[in-house]
Order: C-alpha cells, then structure tokens, then sequence
C-alpha cells in the first residue's frame, strides 16, 4: 500500500501545489537577487543625493583704518563693496566693526568719550537677525558694533544685502581731560571685517 504522499493527487490538489511551488521560487529569486544586488541600489540612490546638496562658501574681508579726531570732532570710515561681488553669487552676512582707542596724554587720569554708529546705504534687504549699529565708552574699551543675518543655506529665503553697497562708521569724540588744552589730536582705530557668503 503506498504512502498517501505517492497516491495519484486530484487535479484541484495538483494546481494547488503547483500555485505553492511557483510562489516559492518567485520569493526565492527575489531574496537573491535583493542580496546580491541591494547594496549597489542603495550606493547609486545616495550618490544622486549628494549631487543635490548645496556646498556653502565664506568669504572674510577686513578693512583697518586710522583716524584723528580732535575735541568734538566726528568722521565718517566708509568700505565700499562693488557691483561684481553679486554678480558672482556673493551675498553679505556679517558685518563686525570694531573701534579702538587708547588715552594719548602724558598725565592725564580721564579717557576721553568715544562715540560709534553702524550704517550700510545700498540695496535693502531683510533685517539682520542680530544686530548692535551703536555704541558709547570712557573708559578705552572697545566699542564693537555688528549686524549677523541668517546663516545662509543652500533652500534660504532671506532677501540678502547684495552689492553695491557702503558700510559706514560715524566715529565721534569729547575729550575728558584733567588737564585743559592738553587733550586733542587723539587717534582712533576701526576695523572692519564682513563675511561674504554664496551657495554653490
């Protein structure tokens, strides 16, 4: 008496097992192919990734200029910043001045009063996203004013300054003196530096 394994199969039987094998080796093919194959899928889907990713370039420039102010005197230090800067893609994103000064009279105890303010005249653009455009001292310290926009990106929707465009420094003095006329003629140092910035 044979197994019932080896008995003839009904025709409904037959198709069932025939249904069961073909799925079977349709699920062994793909988990080859998958084995084989998904590794180089998965390098070629992150190289097309790469090739959409925004490569950010920051351009730091700085400007140092000397001046000399007298009791009540004021001066303006201007950095002009021309046309081709945009044209190549470049936008501003900061801007850093820093003014100095030190007491220049033998003997006298008091600094005098020093006096800064931030303008840029040009395009306009959106607001810095921080920003400190002036600034009073008597004590020799520095006095730093600033303007930071948004770091750039490479999907940013912040309308950037672009050139042509001026950064100037309305620098001002009164001389604290314990000594009369002893006090003038007094140097003051502002530096400038801006970071120009494009995606590429």
């Amino acid at each position: 008496m044979l197994h019932k394994d080896f008995e003839p199969k009904t025709r409904g039987e037959e198709k069932d097992f025939l249904i069961f094998a073909s799925i079977s080796a349709i699920l062994i093919v793909l988990h080859i192919f998958f084995v084989l194959f998904g590794t180089a899928y998965d390098v070629s889907s992150d190289s097309q990734a790469d090739s959409t990713d925004f490569v950010i370039e920051n351009n730091s420039i700085a400007d140092s200029q000397n001046i000399v102010l007298q009791d009540g005197g004021s001066d303006i230090v201007v950095t002009e910043f021309a046309s081709n800067w945009s044209e190549e893609g470049w936008v501003l994103t900061s801007v850093v001045v820093t003014i100095s000064y030190s007491e220049t009279s033998t003997g006298d105890a008091d600094c005098d009063t020093v006096s800064a303010e931030l303008m840029i005249s040009g395009d306009s653009g959106d607001e810095p996203v921080t920003s400190t455009i002036t600034g009073s001292v008597s004590d020799c310290s520095p006095i730093i004013l600033e303007m930071k926009w948004q770091e750039l990106t490479g999907d940013s929707e912040v309308d950037y300054l672009q050139t042509p465009f001026e950064i100037e420094t309305d620098v001002s003095l009164n001389v604290d003196s314990t000594i009369p006329f002893n006090d003038n003629d007094e140097q003051i140092d502002v530096s400038v530096e801006v970071i120009m910035s494009r995606a590429q």
